[in-house]
């Protein structure tokens, strides 16, 4: 009843997002008190009324520069910017560059409060089929693709995605936890690893480090690498292009991406430069600090949420406290839903639990 309600609720604001909305229209649109939508909404979707309707207005800002000519003011007049500062202000504080910089060269966004679209596996094949013939009539030579986990590789196993003269290995690491070094995969970067992730070497260097022999030791002259928009994917992909960036690898390197929150393919890879991005990874995993330089949108807001959401205050912290006596299952189920473009997996938000529990019992 309450995911009903709370569709409705995002189904009005859709409708009327280029209008003046407020809590007093939702409230009587859905037969509701204002009070009541905005509890029930912000304990559901794991963000105010405000929030959402902000980063839905930006998003479609965003889709409208891409895909039209229409000058810059019109689109922020239009999105309920009172001027073209403001709205550029607010499109770089989300999105790492100016919205001039991005009309002229549009990269992927992804609009995390999706729902996930459960008839998108065809599609995906068709996709995936796609990249895979764009990127060999582009370059006639072995191709090494690096996907984000088994999880990700043994789907490209079962659907049938896999090309037989390339080369496919998972990256399973979870970068977004845990302590990190600046000399990526030498042997003090896995000793943090292993103990930031409780495990033990044996394991770490067979599940990791084995996986990437081919990375590591062959000379491969492109790499695809097919990770998601979540937050988790971003900051593997992050720690890969630092490495690559660290050992002043000189191929191509190209990027497909996956919205992790509808399970949507997006249809074209793009090109990365890595000269620069281990000095990025260390200045954000090492130090936790933001960089001012230009970065992939998706990475940017990745950025953002690795940087925020171990802080007390984060929203993931607040809807653990919030819920904390809750049964662990049915919390841990609804952290993964409703905080999807996180990409945390149960033994992340276990421990994020646990240290809440036991901050409580003091």
């Amino acid at each position: 009843m309450k995911i009903k309600f709370d569709r409705e609720i995002i189904q009005y604001i859709n409708d009327h997002l280029e209008e003046d909305i407020s809590l007093k229209d939702i409230s009587e649109s859905v037969h509701y008190s204002p009070y009541y939508c905005s509890t029930s909404f912000h304990q559901e979707m794991g963000t105010s009324i405000r929030n959402y309707i902000l980063k839905l207005r930006l998003h479609r800002a965003a889709t409208t520069l891409a895909n039209t000519s229409d000058k810059i003011i019109n689109i922020a007049l239009r999105y309920g910017y009172g001027s073209q500062e403001a709205f550029s202000r607010a499109f770089f504080n989300n999105y790492g560059l100016r919205p001039s910089a991005y009309r002229k060269n549009p990269m992927p966004l992804v609009l995390y409060f999706d729902q996930k679209n459960q008839e998108e596996n065809l599609m995906n094949k068709e996709i995936v089929k796609s990249l895979h013939e764009k990127i060999h009539n582009q370059y006639q030579r072995k191709v090494l693709h690096i996907l984000n986990g088994m999880c990700m590789l043994s789907d490209f196993k079962n659907q049938d995605f896999m090309k037989a003269q390339d080369t496919y290995v998972p990256f399973n690491e979870a970068m977004c936890w845990g302590q990190v070094d600046p000399a990526i995969f030498s042997k003090s970067f896995v000793e943090k690893r292993v103990e930031s992730l409780n495990t033990t070497m044996d394991d770490y260097e067979e599940k990791v480090i084995e996986s990437l022999k081919p990375l590591l030791e062959e000379n491969f002259k492109t790499l695809v690498l097919w990770f998601g928009s979540d937050m988790f994917c971003q900051m593997n992909l992050l720690t890969l292009l630092a490495y690559l960036d660290s050992v002043d690898f000189q191929g191509d390197i190209l990027v497909c991406l996956k919205n992790e929150v509808t399970d949507e393919m997006l249809p074209d890879a793009f090109p990365v430069e890595v000269k620069g991005y281990h000095k990025i990874y260390k200045r954000i995993m090492c130090d936790h600090k933001m960089v001012e330089k230009s970065l992939i949108p998706l990475m940017y807001q990745g950025i953002q949420m690795y940087l925020d959401y171990r802080k007390e205050d984060s929203e993931i912290n607040k809807y653990i406290k919030n819920h904390i006596r809750d049964d662990d299952q049915v919390l841990l189920k609804n952290l993964m839903a409703i905080f999807s473009q996180y990409g945390l997996g149960d033994l992340q938000y276990k421990m994020m639990i646990q240290i809440i529990k036991t901050s409580l019992e003091k």
